[in-house]
């Protein structure tokens, strides 16, 4: 008994670090929206970290089987996602807040069972329904969208939680068919080929030119953070499931907004409205009910 509340406090511990760094992630990215161009700022987010990771995969994997893989079909939906994800929630960033984008992220597991269901057509319980439309509403009072659900913002704010959704199911599939390092080599090479072509065309289309040299040093401290936040949020979170189950750590995740709030009041002096805070509510609420359903 003793271990398993041992084994129950290391997977809180690590889901507490990995909520941290989640809101670190997303301060880093606000950061960067305010400093450099959107194309810009997600090529970098892909490509640094891809070069400081590749030594490494050359060091310890050979290119043969780096580019090994069971389904290319599969590493390139991955990709997708991914993209939709972060060209979503960056574009997001621009106009809201740290809390607000934080929130939306954590609406991401909230659709995993229905992508589980498109793409591997896993069966979900109707309970689910519930969760999702008690958190939908949340979604809406945080977008407060004052035209309609389909303004440019509102779409960014629903497409960032999906595209995200969607890559941790293509990863959980991942993780039991592909080699690990094969799976991070394909994810960061396909993520980065994308956004550097989407760089060139959007060079070409909007007349822009995109200078390297007048960034300071601490832009480039932030791209670096920015990019290892958002792995160790990831392994943290992996750490975590192998202290204990997924059901009853998953809401310590959500910590993750009562660290962005007081971030956003630190940095910023942003406090959020009282819709908000409803939604926030709503959205938590939301979870908590997919979690607990499963026990």
């Amino acid at each position: 008994m003793k271990d398993a509340k041992e084994e129950f406090e290391k997977g809180a511990f690590y889901m507490l670090l990995s909520s941290i760094t989640l809101s670190l992630f997303t301060l880093s990215a606000k950061f960067g929206t305010n400093t450099a161009p959107y194309f810009l700022l997600i090529f970098l987010r892909f490509g640094i970290p891809f070069l400081l990771l590749l030594p490494f995969l050359l060091w310890t994997t050979s290119i043969k089987e780096l580019f090994l893989t069971k389904s290319f079909k599969i590493q390139l939906l991955r990709c997708g996602c991914l993209l939709i994800y972060q060209y979503s929630i960056f574009y997001y960033l621009i106009y809201a807040s740290v809390l607000d984008a934080t929130v939306m992220q954590n609406t991401a597991p909230l659709f995993i069972p229905i992508l589980e269901w498109v793409f591997f057509k896993h069966r979900f319980e109707k309970k689910v329904i519930l969760s999702i439309c008690i958190s939908f509403i949340g979604v809406l009072c945080i977008l407060q969208p004052d035209k309609s659900i389909f303004a440019q913002l509102s779409i960014a704010g629903i497409l960032a939680p999906l595209g995200q959704a969607g890559s941790q199911v293509l990863y959980r599939h991942q993780a039991k068919n592909e080699n690990q390092k094969s799976t991070l080599f394909y994810l960061f090479f396909l993520c980065s080929s994308v956004s550097a072509i989407a760089l060139v065309v959007s060079k070409e289309l909007f007349g822009k030119t995109y200078s390297l040299e007048h960034y300071t040093s601490l832009f480039w401290v932030n791209i670096l953070c920015l990019g290892v936040a958002s792995i160790l949020s990831q392994l943290f979170r992996g750490e975590a499931y192998k202290h204990g189950k997924a059901s009853a750590l998953a809401p310590f995740l959500y910590a993750s907004i009562i660290f962005s709030a007081i971030l956003d009041w630190v940095m910023f002096h942003d406090l959020p409205n009282w819709l908000s805070l409803i939604g926030a509510l709503l959205v938590i609420g939301g979870g908590l009910i997919q979690v607990y359903k499963r026990k």
